[in-house]
């Protein structure tokens, strides 16, 4: 993780009155050189053998039936196979579902980009994440996302928040390209809005780790 979004993730955990909880230190494995990395092969291989057999169908002749099996079958043959391989050649990764109101995607958030404010065994209850970024004018603008679980008269709801920064310094939404995604957002749900990839792979340096390693 780069210095200036680790910064960020700090800033945004203090302002939340969240703990940033530190990953290991891995063992400088770049997915860039994936196709040289012998780790890297022996995921995509592990991870091939792992989805080979998974399906998934709904069943319906519905616009929502169909439109949820269009998203499965995107998710089974292009999202899967790269979520799996990057979680077990660097440690874990994230799903995030997005939509601009008609069309859904699935975006991956790697290792580098997100770090887990609060779990409790495998199950994820607070993170931060980058989910956007662009440059313009040699500045570079960075969306982040908060997400965390809280309970609310006896219901459990997911609290998001989105925070834009341009060069380290946050500012506000409208004054990017990000002026239509809402600050705040709050839904009721016992999860949060994410999947989760991780490494089973024991972390030597922390046995209790919410942190994957490779």
């Amino acid at each position: 993780m780069s210095e200036t979004l680790k910064n960020i993730f700090k800033k945004i955990a203090a302002r939340l009155g969240l703990e940033i909880k530190d990953k290991s230190e891995q063992s400088g494995f770049s997915y860039a050189d994936k196709g040289l990395n012998p780790t890297a092969i022996g995921a995509a291989t592990i991870a091939t053998i792992t989805i080979d057999d998974s399906t998934i169908t709904i069943n319906g002749e519905s616009e929502r039936a169909r439109a949820l099996q269009n998203i499965c079958e995107y998710y089974a043959d292009e999202i899967l196979p790269i979520a799996a391989e990057v979680s077990l050649a660097t440690g874990d990764c994230i799903a995030r579902p997005y939509t601009d109101g008609k069309d859904i995607g699935i975006d991956i958030i790697g290792n580098e980009d997100f770090a887990i404010t609060k779990a409790v065994g495998n199950k994820i209850k607070g993170v931060i994440m980058k989910i956007a970024e662009y440059e313009q004018n040699n500045s570079k603008y960075i969306l982040t996302e908060s997400q965390k679980l809280r309970e609310e008269n006896s219901v459990s709801v997911c609290s998001i928040e989105r925070f834009a920064y341009k060069d380290g310094k946050e500012i506000p939404l409208p004054a990017t390209d990000w002026a239509n995604y809402q600050q705040k957002q709050e839904i009721t749900s016992d999860c949060l809005l994410l999947g989760r990839f991780k490494c089973p792979t024991i972390n030597r340096n922390n046995y209790n780790s919410p942190n994957g390693v490779p």
